[in-house]
């Protein structure tokens, strides 16, 4: 079970650095469409874009609650079995 532990706290820090990464991309994905956004459609391109990253941060963020609370779970079942 201890494996198991080792292996939910490691997804856990993955999904960290991941929520960090698409963060830092929407920000500069942002800047950029800031800079060209001249048109129209332009600005449409830019909003649905920064949504559908906006879209990807908010179920990394939850998977990654999921997976906090399950390695509180096998916590519980650790100590359990001690």
């Amino acid at each position: 079970m201890h494996d198991i532990a080792r292996h939910g706290l490691h997804v856990t820090e993955v999904l960290g650095v991941a929520i960090e990464t698409i963060d830092a991309l929407r920000k500069y994905q942002k800047a950029i469409h800031a800079r060209q956004m001249g048109d129209a459609p332009s600005r449409e391109y830019g909003n649905q874009a920064d949504e559908y990253m906006a879209f990807q941060v908010h179920v990394l963020r939850n998977l990654k609650h999921r997976s906090e609370s399950t390695n509180k779970r096998l916590g519980n079942e650790i100590s359990l079995v001690r």
